[in-house]
């Protein structure tokens, strides 16, 4: 990518409100990105900029340590922390439980 070109992610979320939902479904995002980013700093993109419903947990190390960030990325588990993600990927994102999931992203520990 050359400097200060945006290109996009596309990325498919797993979405499910146990309060709301009868089932869970998936949710396309086009994230705009000039470099390289995480896959944490794709899903606070979407929090803070699309669509505040998102939830996931937030790591606290950004290190890839803590394992509290922990997802599916295209089935795969990853630490979204320390997960780098390339403009033009197309990416899907899983809770890394669906058999226990709060919301989203959120799964019981």
């Amino acid at each position: 990518m050359t400097g200060g070109q945006t290109e996009q992610i596309v990325v498919s979320v797993f979405r499910f409100d146990p309060t709301k939902d009868q089932r869970p479904y998936y949710q396309a995002y086009t994230v705009p990105v000039k470099q390289q980013l995480t896959l944490q700093r794709l899903l606070e993109y979407i929090y803070a900029k699309i669509d505040n419903t998102l939830a996931f947990r937030k790591g606290k190390c950004y290190q890839g340590v803590c394992g509290r960030c922990l997802v599916k990325l295209n089935g795969k588990p990853v630490r979204a922390c320390s997960t780098l993600l390339q403009a033009g990927q197309k990416v899907q994102v899983d809770p890394l439980k669906e058999d226990k999931v709060l919301k989203d992203l959120v799964t019981e520990l």
